[in-house]
């Protein structure tokens, strides 16, 4: 009765009016059925002094959601559906004269007669997944005849009777409670700033930070809808989850294979000449490309090619130079592996740092773990048949930690980015003092100091070349000396040499050569005895 389908057949909503043919033949527009008793229930009630509640919508309402020709149904959930009566019961309820009964149940409501029936006058809605519960609010019997159960009658999951759906106009139009479409402009706007903030989103953010944010503009839509439609307020929801969809999978295509591909370009161009690290520093702040520096805690670190100076006079300059960039190619990898940042290349020396661009809180272990992977390859790599045949030698390593100037080193045309400062020569000192101590690593006690687990042995306290100031040096060891016999008689050998002990330590540094086979700082240190030294300090003279 005054309901019409949608072209699917479904009813989603039912007109408020219906034209009607009058005696004149003329066409007229009449109030529907389920309007006229809602207004007669509202007139009638509120004659008895009674008001009928129904919500006054506040202007922003009125603007964004504003009143349809139509009534969309909100169909009720459990906790409001309508009860339901036996027919039969009421019936022998009249006969019974249970007045009290109709008083309870139906004073002041509205009653609609209808039937349930399996074979006619049921409709599919937009509640059809929601409607199951209608039947189960079976209200109560009045008499104890033997009556069929509402719950027995039909199954209500898809389709149901006409008449739930006039109840469901009816307590629309009495509470006010029916669906409220959002206008159109609102919709557009709305998806159009959808997709704006997502397009924003994958230009300039991470792949991850992108799509976290398009996941909760996602998530945003849909709680909206929600809440809304929680107090019938239908809010955009499939036409901008839609133009989210449709702007992640046009916009990322472009920014990957088009607006990106030249910085990629310039990346892998980049990194043939500049470390990864101060490559991806340059992309991503590229204004900062500018002459001069910070002051920084960072961790440097310097590797040599002992004698490769007469390497080259010696042999062939092309096999030399094939050779040294295999070689130089092993350190440079093994050298970002452990995130150090390339300073520079010369010949067959490699400078890199740790702790900048990119802060590391672990640079100084990262680079004496750097530094010991360093010289297992560089050993290896001197087994190999050409570098046994060129006459490659041990490759020397120093690391220090401090203070350092660094950034951009140069004038306004051509810059280095590298860094300057007393921290960064002492690493180079370190890295020359090896070949007095027969060694291939040395590390400074302030780069200790930042990573006491990883073993090391105390070499001495060092004067440098060109400095007044102490350094304590130390060589890091590899794990499998832990807990060695030899390195325990050398610590108590230079224990005893710190505090003068000069025979003792004389004879346990001999014990040392005696267990290990040979130690090149025991013997450096036996050398240093004879010639009178009586403590770890060591002066080098030359680098």
């Amino acid at each position: 009765m005054n309901i019409t389908l949608d072209s699917d057949a479904i009813i989603r909503r039912v007109p408020k009016v219906v034209p009607v043919i009058d005696r004149n033949n003329k066409t007229q527009r009449e109030k529907a059925f389920a309007a006229e008793i809602a207004d007669r229930y509202r007139t009638r009630w509120m004659k008895t002094g009674n008001q009928v509640p129904k919500a006054t919508p506040a202007a922003w309402q009125t603007w964004l959601f504003p009143p349809q020709s139509d009534l969309a149904l909100r169909f009720p959930t459990r906790r409001e559906s309508f009860a339901a009566y036996s027919f039969a019961d009421i019936w022998h309820c009249a006969q019974e004269s249970q007045a009290e009964f109709f008083k309870q149940n139906f004073a002041g409501k509205v009653v609609l007669f209808g039937t349930v029936l399996n074979t006619e006058d049921r409709k599919i809605t937009s509640g059809r997944l929601i409607s199951e519960h209608l039947q189960s609010n079976a209200g109560p019997n009045c008499t104890q005849s033997d009556t069929p159960s509402l719950s027995t009658i039909s199954d209500l999951t898809q389709t149901i009777p006409g008449v739930y759906i006039q109840a469901t106009v009816i307590d629309n139009l009495l509470n006010g409670s029916e669906l409220r479409m959002a206008r159109g402009e609102f919709g557009f706007v709305t998806t159009l700033l959808i997709s704006i903030l997502g397009a924003l989103a994958i230009s300039l953010f991470s792949l991850p930070a992108a799509l976290a944010v398009c996941a909760a503009l996602f998530g945003l839509v849909i709680a909206a809808f929600m809440a809304g439609f929680e107090n019938s307020f239908v809010l955009p929801f499939l036409a901008p989850l839609l133009a989210l969809g449709l702007t992640v999978m046009v916009v990322y295509p472009y920014r990957m294979f088009v607006s990106e591909k030249s910085g990629r370009s310039l990346k892998k161009v980049f990194a043939n000449y500049v470390s990864p690290n101060l490559a991806k520093e340059i992309l991503a702040n590229p204004d900062a490309v500018v002459p001069g520096g910070t002051r920084r805690v960072a961790t440097f670190l310097f590797t040599d090619l002992e004698n490769f100076t007469s390497l080259v006079e010696t042999n062939n300059a092309e096999e030399t130079l094939e050779e040294l960039n295999h070689y130089m190619g092993g350190m440079i990898r093994i050298a970002l592996d452990h995130g150090g940042t390339i300073d520079k290349i010369i010949g067959d020396a490699l400078v890199c740092m740790f702790g900048a661009p990119v802060e590391q809180p672990d640079h100084a272990e990262r680079a004496t773990r750097c530094g010991l992977a360093l010289d297992i390859y560089a050993q290896e790599f001197r087994k190999r048949p050409q570098a046994m045949k060129l006459g490659f030698m041990r490759t020397r390593i120093g690391i220090n930690t401090g203070e350092a100037i660094i950034g951009n080193n140069g004038g306004d045309i051509f810059f280095d980015y590298t860094g300057l400062g007393d921290t960064v020569n002492t690493a180079a000192r370190l890295e020359g003092i090896n070949k007095y101590l027969d060694t291939r690593i040395c590390i400074s006690g302030s780069t200790h100091d930042q990573c006491p687990s990883i073993l090391t042995r105390e070499v001495g306290d060092v004067i440098l070349k060109g400095k007044k100031d102490l350094v304590q040096t130390l060589e890091p060891l590899a794990e499998n000396h832990r807990g060695a016999e030899w390195l325990s008689v050398y610590g108590q050998s230079f224990a005893a040499l710190a505090a003068g002990n000069i025979a003792l330590a004389k004879e346990l540094f001999e014990k040392v050569i005696a267990i290990r086979g040979a130690d090149p700082i025991s013997s450096f240190h036996l050398q240093r005895l004879k010639d009178g030294a009586t403590d770890t300090t060591i002066v080098f003279e030359s680098k």
